[in-house]
């Protein structure tokens, strides 16, 4: 066998096992390195001293890239455990490619001064935290709890509120199990925040998409909606769920629904229907509901990340506000963190 074919045969085994080639030869090391640096080189490097097939890597999400990566950093430093937005990953709860920033936190103990790097991250643990560890997809990482704590300490609460969502919907934790945790650990930094992010939670969110829009909504000082209502439909005799809902609207019950991307792109979603028929399909639904007496409104990403937009359409459906809310968006604030949001009304603290 040649060493371009024992080459070959090496990456493609590591692809199948979902992990970047490490090779151990330094020499063997340098000729893929130096075949990565060649224009239109079929290899590539995505990390230093790791390569896969240039077609496989780019077919990969930069969620998949990540975890790729980190698992293969799992099998060559054993001894690591990751945590924070690098548990979340390998766990499945964090789907935002906005917070993908090449970088992989890693635990280590208090008495070993291991420096972080461009890339790597430590951060230091006594030997309780270290203790407090789990395993998903062969990778040593914080438990569940953990990591959803340590995630919406540091992020944005509109990025937050999705890891939360999908730790819930994963059902590895419960509401229940969040709380006490963060409320055993209030002395950390930003440990309210966490709180009240975890406590606007809800399992029942699909996707990282209607979260976002749904953290965007409680930002701008609104209800949080009810999620996944079911609607009789008289005219195809089924059930029909709702993305958001709220029965107390100023001219009654408000429904909106989120248009994510996935929608109109995903062949399980779609079904073999185009665009047009979709978009028809959704529309004619609308129509359906509204013979009910619920007012219904459409959004779709450009909707929410353009909030003024987003603020007027909530209000002209007469969405209610929650008591004491300011209008206009709520910004992040580090010194009293969420300032203005607070916690939902079924939070008793």
């Amino acid at each position: 066998m040649t060493l371009s074919s024992y080459l070959d045969s090496e990456l493609n085994d590591c692809e199948f096992r979902g992990l970047a080639y490490v090779p151990l030869s330094r020499n063997v090391r340098q000729t893929l390195w130096r075949n990565a640096r060649r224009e239109n080189s079929v290899i590539c490097s995505p990390y230093r001293g790791f390569f896969a097939h240039r077609k496989w890597w780019e077919s990969l999400t930069p969620i998949e890239q990540t975890r790729t990566l980190i698992q293969t950093l799992a099998t060559v430093h054993q001894k690591w455990v990751f945590c924070g937005l690098s548990a979340a990953i390998v766990c499945g709860i964090c789907d935002s490619y906005y917070l993908m920033d090449g970088k992989f936190h890693i635990l280590s103990p208090s008495s070993v001064r291991r420096h972080s790097s461009k890339r790597v991250v430590s951060h230091y643990a006594n030997e309780t935290e270290l203790s407090e560890i789990s395993y998903a997809r062969s990778v040593t990482v914080t438990r569940m709890e953990r990591t959803v704590f340590d995630c919406v300490r540091e992020l944005e609460f509109s990025e937050a509120l999705g890891i939360v969502d999908a730790a819930l919907r994963s059902e590895w934790v419960s509401m229940k199990s969040l709380m006490e945790y963060c409320m055993s650990h209030m002395t950390y930094r930003n440990a309210r925040r966490a709180m009240i992010c975890i406590s606007y939670g809800d399992g029942l969110s699909e996707n990282g998409g209607e979260s976002y829009a749904r953290a965007q909504m409680i930002c701008l000082g609104f209800e949080p909606p009810e999620l996944q209502v079911n609607f009789f439909d008289p005219l195809r005799k089924k059930k029909s769920r709702v993305d958001y809902f709220w029965e107390h609207g100023a001219r009654g019950p408000v429904v909106f629904e989120f248009h994510g991307r996935q929608k109109y792109v995903d062949p399980v979603m779609t079904q073999g229907k185009s665009v047009r028929e979709i978009e028809s399909a959704e529309e004619k639904r609308g129509h359906r509901l509204s013979l009910q007496g619920v007012s219904v409104n459409d959004i779709d990403f450009d909707d929410i990340h353009n909030l003024s937009v987003l603020q007027r359409e909530l209000a002209i459906y007469g969405v209610p506000r929650r008591k004491g809310a300011k209008s206009g968006f709520l910004e992040f604030n580090h010194a009293v963190p969420y300032l203005g949001i607070g916690y939902p009304p079924s939070v008793r603290v």
